[in-house]
């Protein structure tokens, strides 16, 4: 479970970036 939450932090902000 805590390895997902490091990649939803990870992957979360990268996301973003990209799309902005």
């Amino acid at each position: 479970m805590k390895k997902l939450r490091w990649v939803l932090l990870i992957r979360l902000p990268v996301a973003v970036d990209s799309d902005a």
